[in-house]
């Protein structure tokens, strides 16, 4: 997720608009007008993986200690899902201080660091309804 959110930044694309001279960077990218973002989709990708990889951590703890197969409570998925925003909140703030301490430009706002968390909430609500569904 790292590497895709930080090429969404580096990455320029031809200008469509016309306005030339002016960088469009990747992260800019609607792919579908006004709502769905490239890096809104790089956030969603992002939290899924983090979540199911807690899953999956938690399944091999378990079954390596009791030798038992864990299944996905409410409750468990609530600790994957934390967990996972979690994660997200630290990167979302590890971005934050970036901005803040080496770029002139601010590049992170609260509309933005909103967005980005909403669209990990997304991706962890997605994921742990895709883990329970694997497992009915």
């Amino acid at each position: 997720m790292g590497l895709l959110n930080l090429a969404g930044g580096i990455t320029t694309l031809p200008s469509t608009d016309g306005s030339e001279g002016v960088p469009y960077y990747l992260n800019e990218l609607w792919v579908s007008r006004e709502w769905l973002s490239y890096s809104t989709c790089v956030h969603v990708y992002g939290l899924g993986v983090i979540t199911w990889a807690n899953w999956q951590t938690m399944c091999n703890i378990i079954h390596s200690r009791y030798q038992r197969r864990l299944m996905p409570s409410a409750g468990l998925l609530l600790l994957v899902i934390t967990s996972a925003i979690g994660y997200g909140a630290i990167g979302e703030i590890a971005v934050l201080l970036v901005d803040y301490c080496f770029s002139s430009e601010r590049v992170a706002d609260f509309g933005n660091i909103c967005k980005n968390m909403t669209a990990n909430l997304c991706g962890a609500l997605l994921t742990s309804v895709l883990i329970k569904l694997r497992n009915l």
